[in-house]
């Protein structure tokens, strides 16, 4: 969990989340409130439901970064494990052979 928030908290994750929010929010806006913008009809229930709408975006930008960041550490995790022990076996063959420490 700890980790999840680093990640969450990272400059390259804030600043895409932002763009995203922006970007997708503002579009979603305009589809959905934006003839009720252009009347002028402009409500309290308006003045709530735009914010709203921005955070579905950034929740799913937010949730979307940390998977792929946590996807691609344990990616990374896996392709290094087989090397350690292709080599590790390799010494312990060679020790079993000569009885030399490799």
């Amino acid at each position: 969990m700890v980790h999840r928030l680093k990640i969450v908290f990272r400059k390259d994750v804030r600043v895409r989340r932002v763009r995203v929010t922006l970007v997708v929010g503002t579009l979603r806006v305009a589809i959905n409130h934006g003839d009720t913008l252009i009347q002028g009809k402009w409500t309290f229930r308006e003045g709530v439901k735009i914010p709203l709408t921005h955070l579905v975006p950034y929740g799913l930008s937010t949730y979307a970064s940390v998977a792929a960041i946590r996807n691609m550490e344990r990616t990374s995790e896996q392709n290094a494990r087989p090397a350690v022990r292709k080599i590790v076996g390799a010494c312990r063959l060679h020790l079993v052979s000569t009885r030399y420490l490799c």
